[in-house]
């Protein structure tokens, strides 16, 4: 059986990234899953955080993105897929195109890019949360925001989140409810694609 590639994909403050991390320690002993995130933790993955916390031009972005995209196809994603692992993914390049469509940038442009250099998700698990609510996680567990962290940004991002999906298989998730529910209703659509219970 091939592998499959999931992703999980919702404006900051859903709460994917720390759904990603408890699965991550919860499935370690299962072999089948592979979990990373984007930006990775290499050099390119670096320089992207660098811009987002102290700005810099969208153009310069976008390319050390790829640059750190295409360095986790080539090291982790598709060996993974390879061996028939299930690769969980924190953000890919639908965030690289809910995030960055803007007026600066077209939508289809940056997709076209991403899918010269990255295969296709297999499932994008959408963590849907409404703007005020992400805004009062985030609120609540930083001191520092990077430069779409912002009301009118966020709004923006969700609008191109929508337009985006259509073109993939979502899995939608209520991301309002408790960090546990969510945790259990994700797991259970991993295990699903394995065949496990």
């Amino acid at each position: 059986m091939g592998g499959k590639l999931v992703v999980f994909e919702g404006i900051d403050g859903s709460g994917k990234t720390t759904v990603h991390n408890i699965l991550k320690e919860m499935l370690s002993d299962n072999d089948c899953f592979v979990f990373s995130r984007e930006p990775t933790d290499g050099v390119y993955g670096r320089k992207v955080r660098e811009v987002l916390s102290g700005g810099g031009s969208q153009k310069g972005l976008l390319r050390v993105i790829l640059q750190d995209r295409v360095e986790h196809v080539d090291k982790l994603i598709n060996p993974a897929l390879a061996q028939g692992k299930v690769v969980v993914l924190d953000r890919y390049f639908i965030s690289n195109v809910a995030y960055q469509g803007r007026s600066s940038f077209d939508m289809n442009y940056i997709l076209v890019m991403n899918r010269i250099v990255a295969p296709e998700p297999d499932l994008v698990i959408y963590f849907d949360v409404t703007v005020e609510e992400a805004l009062k996680r985030l609120m609540a567990s930083r001191k520092i925001f990077s430069v779409f962290e912002r009301e009118e940004e966020l709004r923006r991002v969700k609008e191109n989140y929508e337009k985006i999906l259509v073109l993939f298989r979502v899995y939608c998730v209520n991301a309002m409810r408790s960090v546990e529910e969510v945790v259990w209703e994700v797991r259970s659509v991993l295990l699903g694609l394995k065949g496990d219970k």
